[in-house]
């Protein structure tokens, strides 16, 4: 079965797989509107990140990534990350050298 995001749980944990880490929050410069991100989680560099009115279209947007997704709950710093736009890694500061 397999494995994304929806109404209940997109504020609560994000999509990863071994190359890259998805989801949606809403904007953080812009409440009541919403964001899908993609990220490379090995290089914290963003593969897409699009603005939407609607929490549903950015969730859409997500779920229409066909990968090998794992649900993985936010951490406390990565939480904060997403909604801030920056890596778990370096929010949590982790760098790569």
């Amino acid at each position: 079965m397999a494995v994304s995001l929806n109404f209940e749980n997109y504020s609560k944990g994000y999509l990863v797989d071994n190359e890259l880490v998805a989801g949606v929050s809403e904007h953080p410069e812009k409440p009541g509107t919403f964001v899908a991100f993609m990220l490379d989680h090995t290089t914290g560099e963003y593969v897409g990140y699009q603005t939407f009115k609607h929490v549903h279209e950015a969730l859409t947007i997500i779920n229409q990534v066909e990968r090998s997704w794992k649900f993985e709950p936010f951490s406390v710093c990565a939480g904060a990350c997403a909604k801030e736009r920056h890596s778990a890694d370096s929010c949590c500061g982790k760098h790569s050298h």
